[in-house]
C-alpha cells in the first residue's frame, strides 16, 4: 500500500486503472476481480489553500457534538 501510494505521489496520479494494477503489484486475476470496482479520475492540476478565518460548521467548538440537520 505504501509503494502505490509513494508511486502515485511520484506520477501525480494514475491515468489508468490499468496503470494502477501494475504500480499496485495486481497478479491479473486480482486486477479482474477488482477492475468493475476500480476508477480513475484526473489529478488535481493545482492545490487550493483552505479559506481563511472561521468555516461555518467547523472549528474546536463542534468537535464531538452532532451536526444539526438541515
Amino acid at each position: 500500500m505504501r509503494r502505490t501510494v509513494a508511486e502515485r505521489g511520484r506520477r501525480a496520479g494514475f491515468v489508468s486503472v490499468e496503470e494502477f494494477a501494475s504500480a499496485a503489484g495486481l497478479a491479473p486475476h486480482e486486477f479482474a476481480r477488482l477492475r468493475d470496482r476500480l476508477t480513475c479520475t484526473r489529478p488535481a492540476t493545482h492545490w487550493q489553500r483552505p479559506p481563511e478565518g472561521r468555516v461555518p460548521g467547523g472549528g474546536v467548538e463542534n468537535r464531538g457534538r452532532a451536526r444539526p440537520e438541515t
